[in-house]
Parts: C-alpha cells; structure tokens; sequence
C-alpha cells in the first residue's frame, strides 16, 4: 500500500478511462469559451463525470476499474461509501460489483430521525473498528469535503477508513497535505496527465496548450494564462474541477 496523502493512479485502465472520458465529453476542452469552475475560477477545460452515466460502455468500464482499484490497493472492504451527491451512484456500482455493502456521506446532518452526516449503518452504538471501508467520489480537487466525509465515518461510526478512491483526481498539493494529516491512501483512476494525453490524441488540444494546461494543474492559484488561450474571459487563478 502507498503512503497516505500521495496519489496513486490505477494503470492498468489509466488509458482506457482518460480516453473514455475524453470521447464522452466527461472531459471537456473548447477553444470559444472558458468554463466557470465550483471554486468560481474559469479555464478552458472542465470535467463532468455525470456525462459517464449516459454511456453504458464507459459507465460499465469505470465500475470494473474503480472495483479493480480498490481490490488491487485495499484487498476487499466492507462498505464503499459514496459522498454525496456524485458519488453515491459510484459508490452503489461498485458495491454491486464487489457485492460489498454500500451507504453514503451527506452534505448537511439530518435534522430528524438518528441525524447524522452517514446513512444507513446498522448499530452505530456499537465499535465497528473491525469494519473496514473505502470512500468513492466522481472528482477529488482540494479534498476539504472529503476530509469531513472520513471524519464523518470515524466519529459516527468508528468504521475504519482504508482509503479513498476516484475516478479523477487533480493531485493538488492542499489535497496531499490533507490526506497525509488523516493518514489515508489516496487512488483515482486518471488524473491531468492522461487526460491531456487523451485529449492531444483525440485532437482537441495542441502540444503548446498541453503544456499550458499541465502549468496550471500543477499550480492552479498561481497559474496566469498566457497567449496559448486569447480569450477575453479568462479570469483567474483558483482550484476547482
């Protein structure tokens, strides 16, 4: 297993999944517009993952890479635990491929009923150490939400949280920091490089602009666009999707 906080990238599918994504348009690229991001930063490029869902064959390939993920680097868990809202269907296929249980991570308490951030545990009065579960999300950026989510699990719950597992993640240095503090192993599927490989293969951009876009990636905050992307819109610098 690799050290917490440090992004692993499942290879075996890496090319595969970054392509798919690519060809779906789950990764989208434009030379007529810059994308307003979660964060409110606007770039040339912007991932959805919902598109997968729209796509039996991409949406069957990410089910088995992200169960093959997590066997490969955490064994067999008890639970994948979704966080809400895009990674609840993630979590659901890949608990079904694994034939795991499966809950979720809300974003705000209940305010009736047990309350709480996490759904569905049976005897939550009781120890679970001995219960083991990897979180699934669609995007990791900075991973403040995740950190709530595996603090979430461990106060609730005391499941033990072996790892985190996405389809994209963007290997930020806050997310690094975050996860190596909660000593929590970190895999995703794909992160920048393969999707920018993919999306120089399909044509979409050129060599100056991918290494543009690998810049930003690797300081986002920092990041100001040079002539590669005239638009007007470009804004500036933020972490987002």
């Amino acid at each position: 297993m690799h050290q917490p906080g440090a992004l692993a990238i499942y290879e075996p599918t890496a090319h595969r999944v970054a392509r798919t994504m690519v060809q779906s348009g789950a990764y989208l690229v434009s030379e007529t517009e810059f994308f307003t991001w979660k964060s409110g930063f606007r770039a040339p490029v912007y991932t959805d993952c919902r598109r997968m869902m729209g796509h039996p064959g991409g949406r069957t390939l990410i089910k088995k890479a992200l169960g093959s993920a997590i066997l490969s680097h955490f064994g067999s868990p008890d639970y994948a635990i979704g966080m809400a809202e895009a990674g609840i269907t993630w979590s659901s296929l890949v608990a079904d491929e694994l034939h795991i249980r499966t809950t979720f991570v809300r974003k705000q308490p209940k305010n009736h009923g047990v309350g709480g951030l996490v759904a569905g545990i049976p005897d939550r009065d009781n120890r679970l150490d001995s219960i083991s579960a990897v979180i699934v999300d669609d995007l990791v950026a900075s991973g403040e939400s995740l950190v709530r989510a595996v603090n979430a699990v461990r106060d609730e719950t005391h499941i033990n949280v072996i790892g985190i597992v996405s389809i994209v993640n963007w290997d930020f240095h806050a997310m690094r920091d975050r996860f190596r503090e909660l000593r929590v192993p970190v895999v995703s599927l794909v992160s920048y490089p393969q999707l920018l490989a993919a999306a120089l293969d399909e044509g979409l951009l050129s060599q100056e602009q991918l290494e543009e876009l690998v810049l930003f990636y690797r300081n986002p905050r920092a990041h100001q666009w040079s002539s590669t992307f005239t638009l007007a819109n470009r804004g500036e610098g933020g972490v987002g999707e």
